[in-house]
């Protein structure tokens, strides 16, 4: 038996631009409190759904908007898995 599930990249990609801008504020404000550059942030995501893996492309677009390459912008987001925490580079790699 083979089921199949339906997924709105709507839905994702949505959830990803609304967390995008609450990270946005709250990073500048965290930027002006420890005179860090947004591009020094680090975020670490508690589980690899759907909607955390569009949140985490989003967040690695800014980073590389910011200038970023994609290796260095890969190391600034990390994903906690329940045994492991994986840096998100390894959930993005090309086969």
């Amino acid at each position: 038996m083979s089921f199949r599930y339906l997924c709105n990249p709507f839905q994702i990609q949505g959830t990803g631009a609304v967390v995008l801008s609450g990270f946005l504020n709250a990073a500048h404000l965290a930027s002006e409190a420890s005179g860090k550059p947004l591009a020094e942030h680090r975020i670490l995501f508690f589980g690899a759904g759907s909607a955390g893996i569009g949140v985490a492309k989003q967040l690695l677009s800014f980073f590389k908007f910011q200038g970023l390459s994609e290796a260095d912008a890969t190391k600034q987001i990390w994903v906690r898995l329940p045994s492991f925490v994986l840096q998100v580079s390894m959930l993005f790699m090309k086969s």
